[in-house]
């Protein structure tokens, strides 16, 4: 057998053109990790204030650019995909946004003690969950 396309592992049951903004993500996603990458290596405490800013201010071309790679999917899937997309979108930024003032209460009360780039984690991954288990909930449901 032999591939003529670039295969991603478990693609079998994306539609065609879930599988075309998958590939594209490929390259913003790979340029995200260069800008995390070069503000890690010269953006550190002793560099200046405008480059520390320039620096974290890079990463938003990236993710820009992932933005309109999922506007792009967004017109060419077909309805019922873009109406589960859209859910999911829904659900995360709900379920998200809910959260940041019990993270919020935590920080207060002193049950945690995290620093400012923690909490992003936290709501990142927490955003990032949710998309992946509602996303499997309506695959399951709409399948």
């Amino acid at each position: 057998m032999r591939l003529t396309k670039l295969q991603l592992p478990g693609s079998h049951g994306m539609s065609p053109a879930m599988k075309r903004m998958h590939r594209r993500l490929i390259a913003s996603m790979a340029l995200m990790l260069v800008t995390v990458l070069v503000r890690a290596r010269w953006g550190g405490p002793d560099a200046s204030q405008s480059t520390r800013l320039l620096l974290s201010l890079l990463v938003i071309l990236p993710f820009a650019w992932m933005c309109l790679l999922y506007g792009r999917f967004l017109r060419e899937c077909d309805e019922l995909e873009r109406a589960m997309e859209l859910s999911i979108l829904a659900w995360t930024g709900g379920i998200v946004f809910a959260s940041l003032p019990l993270i919020m209460m935590a920080l207060n009360l002193g049950l945690v003690a995290w620093d400012g780039p923690r909490v992003v984690y936290v709501a990142s991954w927490l955003a990032t969950a949710t998309m992946l288990v509602v996303r499997t909930v309506l695959r399951r449901r709409y399948a």
